[in-house]
């Protein structure tokens, strides 16, 4: 048995319908026995230090799928024909409004997934589904300062660094372009500097105080050696923002188990010191845009809205990788 999805479901939103198709390639016993297709979301958290057995399970959506007539099976993707199964069945089912998006860090995962049983026969998928954040601003330019004192005792050997940003909220498949001065008035040479793009998920429980946390670099960049005395300049240093999940919060959605947060952070490393120096900002990753400034219209043909696999998580022992949206530039 085969389960597909619709070309427009393999990305689903709370509200939406997801519209699939049950194929058997084997005769079954019954020639009028119908399949059971069931759909659920959920949460597992898999606690540090801990058995599978007491693995933390959150069932928050549970629906049984509607099988409806035949019908036209060509976007069922990869479906092309059905010359190679005896039966296709094909369902639909509708999705809460009210559901967090799909997410994956080592420690657990919110997943959906479609479990078709028939004939004795079972087989499963997962699918994504992704949630709406809102962009509240766009061209909310920032200009940041700071001193790190490299001496305990004199603060006039620091190290200072101005961030400048033209906009804190952004789009996935957008580019963040920074302008950042370094300046080095240590007497110790900086032989490091490095921006990162850092993706922080954390999972709170009752009465805990601290959190489970897991940090992913998303995109990152490396500079040279500032000299003492000497300072170095960043103009228009590109962090690429991929199909990622948007900044998420617990409050937004009685369901929804992880803060999902990205921060830009500058690291220096002194030369022979053990002192890192790290400069940090958050900034606000959405999917659409509440209001626009300047007229600003992201429906125009400037973007394309897709949807891609996430791939900060190839490099992870995880065996489904969800897809989230993505506006590319149209370049035709």
């Amino acid at each position: 048995m085969d389960l597909f999805l619709n070309d427009v479901c393999q990305v689903s939103f709370p509200g939406s319908i997801v519209t699939g198709a049950l194929c058997v390639r084997l005769p079954c016993t019954d020639p009028n026995e119908k399949p059971t297709l069931s759909a659920k979301g959920f949460t597992r958290i898999r606690k540090p230090g801990t058995s599978k057995e007491n693995e933390e399970y959150i069932l928050f959506f549970e629906d049984t799928a509607v099988l409806v007539p035949k019908m036209d099976s060509s976007n069922l993707s990869p479906i092309n024909d059905d010359t190679d199964y005896s039966k296709i069945f094909i369902f639909h089912f509708v999705l809460p409004n009210n559901l967090p998006p799909s997410h994956e860090v080592p420690f657990g995962h919110t997943r959906y997934k479609i479990t078709a049983k028939f004939d004795s026969n079972k087989c499963k998928k997962y699918f994504s589904v992704n949630q709406w954040v809102g962009l509240e601003k766009r061209n909310d330019v920032l200009v940041k300062h700071a001193a790190f004192s490299v001496s305990l005792f004199n603060f006039f050997h620091s190290v200072k660094i101005i961030l400048n940003l033209k906009q804190t909220y952004y789009l996935p498949g957008e580019t963040i372009f920074l302008e950042a001065i370094i300046k080095n008035n240590s007497w110790k040479d900086i032989i490091l500097s490095k921006i990162f793009l850092i993706q922080t998920t954390k999972y709170w429980e009752n009465l805990h105080l601290l959190p489970l946390k897991h940090t992913r670099v998303v995109a990152e960049s490396t500079r040279g050696y500032i000299a003492s005395g000497s300072m170095q300049v960043w103009s228009q240093l590109p962090l690429y923002i991929p199909a990622v999940i948007p900044t998420t919060n617990t409050s937004n959605n009685a369901f929804n188990y992880f803060d999902v947060e990205y921060k830009i952070k500058i690291l220096v490393k002194l030369k022979n010191s053990k002192k890192k120096i790290i400069f940090k900002q958050k900034i606000f990753i959405g999917n659409w845009v509440m209001c626009h400034d300047n007229n600003e219209d992201l429906n125009e043909t400037s973007y394309e809205i897709r949807f891609k696999d996430c791939s900060i998580l190839e490099t992870e022992e995880i065996d489904f990788i969800p897809k989230y949206m993505i506006y590319e530039t149209n370049l035709e």
